[in-house]
């Protein structure tokens, strides 16, 4: 006797093929003020769902990406909007931070059209997948899913069993959690050109101060060779890093320039041009092909420290107008307990002078809550950037992500020793006291000016995340300084 095809609870054998699909994301909950506030002024399109699109794109299925993610509005709208266009499948985007927001939007939906075709990715349902599957959600990808997509599809058409597909998790019908491995990695040579049927003249960072518009988002490569222990990166891509060919990459570039009008693209890479002889390649490339668009990039403390003034050269003749660190700490106990190399500061010392000399934008993140962290060593991360002076500061209070060593591995008192409302404040005083008493207001708006004095027309939404970040200083009146160092 044949054994059933275990299959998603919710799912239908009724044959019903997948003509239409929507890919969502949505904001993050409320729980995280200053990240929700952020957000609203870096309206970064996402590129994960798009790669997704185009997937299907290629197969004559209508893909509708509704990247919603800097709309707060928009987690109550999504289910009416969803359940009165009918898709045949739903995917869903989430982040650790937007997983309630997901799982309240997919509870809403129509179950007697949606069942067993609403799906979620991304490292929020890849590390709750016990939680996620059977919350609204039918099945979850586990890893990269550009080639796990077509094979659920044709599983909801009836083409092929589930219990087939690599990457998947779901619940059966006797409430068991069917969790089949994570996706095997996807060759980043293969790699469609994302979907920008849908792009919005909205999209744009608004901290970067070297944007332009149309906006647009690239990836040069996959995964991170680090173990930062705050970070689920190690657990989501295992520490491998796959840049993708240089040509490709160059072709993108040139596709988004001819067809789309680019005039800026941001490399969301975790750290850019890893790979021994890529940066050369790279910019030989732009130079010899005539590409010329305005780009910014993500690199590590040490990237290029045996050439560093002559990468960072050729990256500004390229086209690249503003580098960001992430810093994470100057204090060398700090740095050590996360698996970052205290000599990281050094290498900052003398990276940031080489981007002052080239006029190119630097931004140093640290991260406030760190194990070891204190009111003492997040003064010392201040001083460190009023020594260097990058044209942009950030201070990022600590969130908690699932499947970082800090949370899996290290109880929760051992964390840090700041209060969540310490963290939060001193956040926010440490980057208002760089701005407003350490002469960084100025340095930036001099940037402006002589860069791009058009970010300047960006002036009401930044406004609107001063308003709401300009609670979190905490104190009364003026006295934020003293009460904080």
């Amino acid at each position: 006797m044949k054994t059933p095809d275990p299959r998603p609870a919710r799912h239908r054998p009724d044959g019903r093929p997948v003509r239409r699909a929507a890919f969502v994301s949505l904001p993050i909950h409320d729980g995280t003020p200053y990240l929700s506030a952020f957000e609203r002024l870096q309206v970064r399109p996402s590129i994960g769902l798009r790669y997704l699109a185009s997937v299907l794109e290629a197969r004559g299925i209508a893909v509708d990406v509704l990247d919603l993610m800097h709309d707060p509005a928009a987690a109550g709208r999504i289910p009416e909007r969803l359940n009165a266009r009918r898709y045949d499948l739903v995917g869903f985007y989430m982040s650790s931070a937007s997983r309630k927001v997901v799982l309240d939007a997919a509870s809403r939906l129509d179950p007697d059209w949606y069942g067993g075709r609403v799906l979620a990715g991304g490292p929020g349902a890849m590390l709750h997948a016990a939680e996620v599957a059977g919350a609204g959600i039918d099945i979850v990808a586990l890893g990269e899913a550009e080639d796990t997509i077509g094979l659920v599809v044709d599983a909801i058409a009836g083409r092929r069993p589930f219990a087939d597909i690599p990457g998947i998790a779901y619940r059966t019908a006797d409430g068991a959690l069917r969790d089949q491995g994570k996706a095997p990695p996807v060759d980043v040579a293969r790699l469609p050109f994302p979907s920008w049927k849908d792009h919005s003249p909205a999209f744009g960072d608004m901290a970067n101060v070297t944007m332009k518009r149309p906006f647009f988002v690239m990836l040069a490569s996959r995964g991170c060779p680090f173990r930062c222990a705050f970070c689920a990166v190690p657990a989501l891509w295992e520490c491998r890093y796959r840049a993708r060919p240089v040509d490709s990459v160059l072709d993108e570039m040139q596709w988004l320039v001819r067809e789309r009008g680019a005039r800026y693209i941001h490399f969301i890479d975790d750290v850019f041009a890893l790979a021994p002889g890529w940066l050369d390649a790279f910019c030989d490339g732009v130079r010899d092909r005539g590409i010329r668009v305005e780009f910014s990039v993500i690199l590590h403390p040490s990237s290029f420290r045996d050439d560093r003034a002559r990468s960072l050269r050729r990256l500004r003749e390229a086209g690249c107008r503003l580098v960001s660190y992430g810093a994470q700490s100057a204090v060398p106990e700090v740095l050590r307990n996360v698996h970052r190399a205290p000599s990281e500061t050094d290498e900052l010392r003398r990276a940031l002078p080489l981007l002052h000399e080239l006029d190119v934008a630097s931004v140093l993140t640290y991260i406030v809550g760190l194990p070891g962290d204190t009111l003492a060593t997040v003064r010392r991360n201040l001083d460190f950037a009023c020594e260097v002076k990058p044209t942009l500061l950030t201070f990022i209070p600590i969130l908690d992500l699932a499947g970082s060593e800090m949370v899996e591995a290290m109880p929760a008192a051992a964390r840090t020793r700041m209060s969540p409302a310490e963290i939060q404040r001193f956040s926010a005083r440490g980057i208002a006291h760089y701005y407003f008493r350490a002469g960084g207001a100025a340095r930036l708006a001099a940037f402006i000016l002589r860069n791009n004095p058009s970010w300047l027309l960006n002036a009401l939404p930044v406004a609107r995340f001063a308003a709401a970040y300009l609670p979190m200083l905490g104190g009364r009146g003026g006295d934020w300084g003293r009460q904080s160092w």
